[in-house]
């Protein structure tokens, strides 16, 4: 059994009760904090580390002693190292394989286990641990990284004096958390990586890493986290919060649930924790997801307004879309799955690939765009529910398929492996030489081999049809499938049916239901087979598309592309729309609605021939936007904000800039980013000379976004002496409570810098300059006023706005 008396150096555990967190609560705030649980220790009063060892008593990951130290110099073991970690993820699930050198009646075995289940925690090359030696800096960098899901960017270590003695295990964890500012050196440069590490000197890297940590149940609200953000406890609520680093929704959720509402998360988002009820995303941004659970049984939804850039799917998981009015999942990537387990799809989905072998289902009422089997995924199973439909389907490696809804193109590029098709099928093309069963009852409608997919063999059940099969390089069509209308323009093919129409191309030998015939003519001859009168098809020859390219502006109109099947009188004239960058700009039935800045290539594919595609080259420019300039206003500044894009560090530039100042007299001075390049939004335009009427054009250029598109030009209106117009403009809901929404527009142009009170009470607004509170509606217009510009404003008409 485990052992449980005290030794030296194993960490007691500090309990709170705090289970909810203040709305106006800052990322120096510690979560669960409080006077009653702060806890002295008699060797901490001077030390230079009592803020981080405090911090991490007040999250229970540190204790001290029972004669009341912390004993912060003392250097600590890999066991209780790793007791850390596992405190910070909750983590639950334990390695099934130990290591030689420990058992079941050390008090760090479960500890240990439940490290090497995580990963973070390798052991040595002859399956030890040594649990008892003291850490170095170098190995506890390295654990760091591996929790914590690092990617080193660069390398760091050359500018470190004794980058040498770095061993090449924790090369690149010591570089991503010096680069991060979360491991420092020494003044003389040094690093020192094989030195051990104190309990102050972990408490430093920890804390530096969590910029906080939320372990009690409960509802979290904060305007912005500055770095990381964890979570380690099943029923949490985040509302409201920009998280400036990564979310870590750890293992320690468990079973539980997580809600997102109104959360914008700029680094990437890990989802380990959370069951099959579990994580839901409301009216949130999230840029890369990583979902990684143990057992493969995690839900997650994502509603209202949600837009996730990528999706990765490392274990099973079930994603679903629920009335979404955002983009929802963009890219979906599933990279790994243990055997048995299922990815399940619900909603809308623009893009999935599959890079593993898994099975994935399409559950009813479901459309995927885009679905992809890659060749790195080896095998795929995939099943499309009924009333769920699949645009275009991929398949670069072996594959079992049952579509008991729509597949509307699939086309096989794997080469020189089997692929069965069972249930209902639009078009199939084969571009790559490959083994095709189509089986049961199945039926295709256009089943295409194309010229460089010579060699390949078709398979059609006892039952299966395919209504037209069009061969252009040699195959063998086996089975007792029928065909109803057969096209061969390839020498050597045969087939084994006999199709009711068989159309053999000029100068082509064929053999079909045994009987070999040659077309010696210069035009295709046409055979019937059957006491039906017979047809021909008339082939698709090419596509084009207008326009060949197209601007368009994040959040305006959408564009429209019109395609053109040549000939006019194609058998199969229907095409399939796809996007190469869904996170630009979407694409259904030639209709492209912009979504961020960037350049994505729109194609259109014959459905009747895949080889036949034309292509519109769309550029999406972020939209711009600036506060008003009053007036009279000596030296004004304006907040130009972007939507769909960030700022680049040449934002600061005023040669990046297109600016015409008009009348007003105004030139600028200089730019300052709100937040840091690459991630903020807004820049402040300081601005020289007094303003006079007229209006002021400010446009980025390509050099001063992060896509490197130029976004659209904003005017700016300084309008007339006396002749400013302020209007307040509200939406009410009601669920459970009454929530009021406001936001100010000056001139028709919303303003975000502003003070807003009611009954001379301030009320706070989100980021976005919109003010939000509940059980208190703004019924009584005169007792509203902002205060902008140190000037006090109330409503020009004195009525409130609907928005």
């Amino acid at each position: 059994m485990r052992k449980s008396i005290a030794i030296i150096m194993v960490f007691c555990m500090l309990f709170s009760n705090i289970t909810f967190v203040n709305a106006e609560e800052t990322t120096n705030q510690i979560t669960a904090n409080n006077q009653e649980n702060q806890k002295s220790y008699s060797d901490l009063s001077n030390h230079w580390a009592k803020e981080y060892i405090t911090r991490l008593s007040d999250y229970e990951l540190l204790g001290g002693y029972e004669d009341g130290t912390v004993r912060p110099d003392k250097f600590i073991t890999r066991a209780e190292f790793t007791k850390v970690m596992n405190k910070i993820f909750g983590y639950i699930e334990l390695s099934e394989q130990g290591f030689a050198d420990i058992s079941e009646k050390d008090w760090y075995y479960t500890d240990i286990l439940k490290a090497k289940q995580a990963g973070y925690l390798k052991g040595y090359d002859d399956n030890t641990v040594k649990p008892n030696n003291l850490i170095t800096r170098e190995q506890a960098a390295t654990i760091i990284a591996r929790a914590f899901k690092l990617q080193a960017i660069g390398d760091e270590t050359s500018k470190i004096s004794d980058n040498l003695e770095i061993s090449a295990f924790a090369k690149d964890a010591i570089s991503e958390l010096v680069r991060q500012k979360i491991l420092s050196g020494y003044e003389d440069g040094t690093i020192r990586p094989l030195k051990n590490i104190t309990r102050a000197e972990t408490s430093k890297i920890v804390s530096q890493i969590i910029t906080q940590l939320y372990n009690k149940s409960g509802t979290y609200e904060a305007k912005t986290i500055e770095g990381n953000l964890i979570v380690n406890k099943e029923n949490v609520i985040l509302k409201n919060i920009t998280i400036k680093g990564n979310l870590y929704l750890a293992e320690g959720i468990g079973e539980g649930n997580v809600d997102l509402d109104n959360v914008k998360v700029e680094g990437k988002t890990f989802i380990n924790g959370g069951g099959e009820h579990s994580i839901t995303f409301n009216n949130t941004t999230l840029g890369e997801v990583v979902i990684y659970k143990q057992n493969g049984k995690i839900r997650v939804v994502s509603k209202g307004t949600t837009t996730v850039g990528t999706t990765t799917l490392n274990s099973g998981a079930n994603l679903e879309e629920n009335g979404n009015q955002g983009t929802g999942f963009g890219q979906v990537e599933i990279m790994i799955a243990k055997p048995g387990e299922t990815i399940k799809f619900d909603g809308d989905f623009e893009s999935v690939d599959i890079e593993t072998d898994v099975k994935v289902e399409v559950n009813g009422d479901t459309q995927i765009q885009k679905l992809q089997v890659t060749e790195q995924a080896q095998k795929a199973d995939i099943v499309v529910e009924k009333d769920a439909k699949v645009t275009s389907l991929t398949l670069g490696s072996e594959a079992k398929i049952e579509s008991k809804g729509t597949i509307s193109t699939t086309t096989v590029t794997a080469q020189d492996k089997k692929i069965e098709l069972t249930g209902k099928f639009e078009g199939v093309n084969i571009q790559s030489k490959s083994d095709v069963q189509v089986t049961g009852t199945s039926t295709v409608k256009t089943f295409n081999v194309a010229k460089t997919a010579e060699g390949s063999t078709v398979n059609l059940t006892k039952e299966s049809t395919v209504t037209k099969l069009s061969i252009d390089a040699k195959s063998d069509i086996k089975g007792e499938g029928s065909i109803t209308n057969a096209t061969v323009n390839a020498s050597g093919t045969t087939i084994q049916q006999k199709p009711t129409t068989t159309t053999v191309g000029a100068g082509v030998t064929t053999q079909v239901n045994n009987v070999t015939s040659t077309n010696t003519t210069t035009t295709a001859t046409t055979t019937t087979t059957s006491s039906s009168s017979g047809s021909s098809t008339v082939a698709v020859s090419s596509i084009t598309v207008t326009p060949t390219t197209m601007n368009l502006t994040v959040g305006g109109a959408t564009g429209t592309i019109t395609k053109t099947v040549t000939p006019a009188n194609a058998s199969n004239s229907n095409v399939t729309w796809l996007s190469s960058a869904t996170n630009v700009a979407t694409v259904v039935n030639g209709v492209v609605t912009p979504v961020a800045a960037g350049t994505t290539t729109i194609t259109a594919t014959s459905a009747a021939d895949g080889t036949k595609t034309a292509t519109t080259v769309v550029t999406v420019k972020a939209a711009t936007q600036a506060t008003p300039i009053e007036n009279g206003a000596p030296n004004p500044s304006t907040v130009v904000s972007v939507t769909g894009d960030t700022f680049a560090a040449g934002a600061t530039d005023v040669s990046n800039w297109t600016i015409s100042a008009g009348t007003t007299g105004l030139t600028v001075g200089t730019i300052t980013l709100q937040g840091a390049a690459g991630t903020a939004t807004g820049a402040i335009f300081d601005l020289t000379g007094t303003a006079a009427e007229g209006t002021l054009s400010i446009q980025p250029k390509a050099t001063a976004l992060t896509s490197g598109v130029a976004g659209n030009a904003v005017t700016v209106t300084v309008a007339a002496a006396g002749a400013q117009v302020v209007e307040f403009l509200i939406k009410s809901t009601f669920a459970g409570a009454f929530t009021s929404d406001m936001k100010v527009e000056i001139n028709n142009v919303e303003i975000t810098d502003y003070e807003l009170y009611y009954d001379n009470q301030l009320v706070a607004e989100d980021t976005n300059g919109v003010v939000r509170t509940v059980n208190n509606v703004f019924t009584d217009m005169s007792k509203i006023k902002i205060i902008h510009n140190s000037a006090e404003k109330t409503d020009t008409d004195n009525t409130m706005g609907a928005w």
